[in-house]
């Protein structure tokens, strides 16, 4: 290795001279394309063809002495297929996917490339690769993953509007308004926006300022919302905090039928105040996906709704979307929402997840066809592919294909994580990619159920005992947070607490197959035998009025360990397509079932054996 020092750059070289004078031999450059070609044979690589194809261009022009050339614009059009009016400021790509390749790598040379003599870096701060030490570097909870994000930055959090309305019915458009302007002022190149998405969560001025500093947000964004008759008045403040006053106060009003208009200005306005000391803003842009103010109204409605993710819920929001694409069928938010929304229905247990998944394709591919760069269709149709169809590869390029169009967007980092990099056993790459979906949206009950999730993908059931904890204090209200509270004492042996936590979630939702399921589950670990046969036999009686997800009985049975009724629950939950055998690789609670061939069989046929071998 030693000879190698007089003819490549180390790993904190950059500069593209020194890297281009050091590869002054043939041999040099042969072994560089040598190492080049035995990444990308990898499975690993082979997985990506975008990763492999970014890979393999900074490579080769390095080598041909083309480092300088190594510009952020050029490898967008060389690589990512961009066109001549590429903005780095507005499309993130390119370094979006250096982070991702960074990681690639170190995952590749920590695993099947630990012993290669020759290994390949991107170090952060350019896109030059260099060679010649072990992979290194990691990334960080969030925020772009090249230097050239780390320039100064505006920090904004932006909490749910408050309703002022006198019948206090506008909650939907307070999270509307947010959402918009969330979507806006991520498009602002130096704005980091930090959203608050959970409509249940309501804080002091106090708590948002200290979240703001632990988010490192230099700024609040907080507003209302009255509505009278037909007008809509909305009072907006940004408070700067550090020294907690207002820099910035503005009210507006508009006749509910122009909200839309209402939003960019706003936005506009926001954006005008703290060009004071960021002169280089620019611009927000609101989206004008539909010209009719009455599918937007139901669309905002439906989004209000599936944001509760509830069961009853869900349902409201289906019949507001298709209220929405009967106005506007060519409404493409809508049809994202449709598909959402009968996805976490199948996914939360309350339908059957082959009765919906092809109203959910369906729905997605029609907002892809309509609005081909819209980032919420491409996450849609991910989520459906994922979650349904098993289909893997397919999957990952779509969620890959959502974040390079809109990094900023967080339901694609959360999805991406819980549904595909986390259960395929990724486990590294699923938390870097939900860390960023908590930054994006730190209060989020579901994001921070599912970071849960993934540490106990981990075995790391410390870290998810005290992020479920951390999941109830945002809202002592969540039963999905003592749902998973319950699973980390499950799995720390604590099988008391996790009961108790079980019960308090049925109390929150008692007649939730989710919860059922759980504590019948912790009976049987408990080693209250009957009392896990009672829920059993109360999950029979609810099924004769509603669906039942198969994987919950499975679940109880394989706490009995009674195996063989295990798996016919499991193989039924199979025919159907269960959400749960998503994660039949990484959840503890599948353990007991390891060593048994039906295991492996099942595995296999969810497309997840393969995975667990590269």
């Amino acid at each position: 290795m030693d000879t190698w020092d007089k003819r490549l750059p180390t790993p904190m070289t950059t500069s593209p001279e020194i890297a281009h004078e050091t590869l002054v031999t043939e041999q040099a450059r042969a072994e560089v394309l040598r190492a080049l070609d035995k990444v990308l044979a990898s499975k690993l690589f082979q997985s990506t063809e975008r990763l492999s194809s970014f890979l393999r261009y900074i490579v080769e022009q390095w080598v041909k002495g083309n480092g300088d050339e190594l510009k952020e614009y050029s490898i967008a059009l060389a690589v990512f297929g961009r066109e001549q009016d590429f903005d780095s400021r507005l499309d993130p790509i390119v370094r979006v996917e250096a982070g991702r390749l960074r990681l690639r790598l170190k995952r590749y040379y920590a695993t099947v490339g630990a012993e290669d003599p020759l290994q390949l870096d991107l170090p952060k701060g350019g896109y030059l690769p260099s060679v010649n030490g072990p992979v290194t570097e990691t990334r960080d909870s969030g925020g772009d993953a090249s230097s050239e994000s780390d320039a100064a930055v505006a920090g904004i959090l932006l909490p749910a509007f408050t309703d002022l309305s006198p019948s206090h019915d506008q909650a939907y458009l307070c999270h509307g308004l947010r959402e918009e302007l969330v979507h806006a002022l991520t498009k602002v190149p130096v704005l980091r926006v930090y959203a608050q998405s959970s409509v249940s969560a309501s804080q002091s001025d106090d708590a948002l300022r200290e979240l703001a500093k632990t988010l490192g947000a230099e700024y609040v964004l907080t507003g209302s919302v009255r509505r009278v008759e037909s007008r809509v008045r909305v009072c907006a403040q940004l408070v700067k905090v550090s020294i907690g006053a207002y820099s910035w106060s503005e009210t507006f009003e508009r006749e509910s039928t122009d909200v839309l208009r209402l939003q960019e200005e706003i936005a506009r306005a926001i954006v005008s105040a703290l060009r004071v000391n960021f002169p280089e803003t620019g611009a927000a842009q609101i989206r004008h996906e539909t010209a009719s103010p009455k599918a937007y109204n139901l669309y905002m409605k439906g989004r209000y709704f599936w944001n509760l993710r509830t069961e009853q819920a869900l349902w409201k929001g289906v019949n507001f979307f298709q209220q929405s694409v009967s106005v506007d069928d060519h409404y493409a938010l809508a049809y994202t929402g449709l598909a959402d929304s009968y996805t976490l229905l199948a996914n939360y247990g309350a339908t059957p997840p082959n009765e919906v998944r092809g109203q959910a394709r369906e729905a997605a591919l029609r907002a892809i066809a309509i609005a081909p760069k819209l980032v919420e269709a491409h996450t849609s149709l991910a989520h459906v592919l994922a979650t349904y169809a098993w289909d893997w590869d397919a999957a990952e390029a779509a969620y890959e294909r959502a974040i390079g169009m809109d990094a900023g967007y967080a339901t694609a980092h959360h999805w991406y994580a819980i549904t595909l990099l986390g259960p395929l056993g990724r486990l590294e790459e699923a938390i870097f990619e939900m860390q960023r979906a908590h930054r994006l949206d730190p209060v989020s009950l579901s994001i921070n159920r599912d970071l849960a999730i993934l540490h106990l993908f981990r075995r790391r059931f410390d870290l998810a005992l005290e992020q479920s904890e951390h999941t109830i204090a945002l809202d002592p209200c969540f039963p999905g947070g003592f749902w998973i509270l319950g699973q980390a004492y499950q799995q720390l042996g604590d099988h008391d607490r996790a009961v108790d936590a079980f019960q308090h979630a049925l109390e929150l939702d008692a007649h939730y197959p989710r919860f059922l399921g759980a504590l019948g589950h912790g009976y049987a670990q408990q080693g209250r035998v009957e009392e896990a046969r009672q829920v059993l036999a109360r999950m029979e009686e609810l099924m004769r009025v509603r669906y039942v997800n198969p994987f919950e009985s499975a679940l109880i049975h394989i706490g009995l360990d009674d195996f063989d009724t295990a798996f016919e629950c499991l193989e039924q939950g199979y025919q159907i397509r269960c959400y749960e055998l998503v994660s039949l690789q990484m959840d503890p609670r599948f353990d007991p079932l390891r060593s048994d061939r039906r295991y492996r069989s099942l595995l296999d046929r969810v497309g997840l054996r393969s995975f667990a071998e590269r």
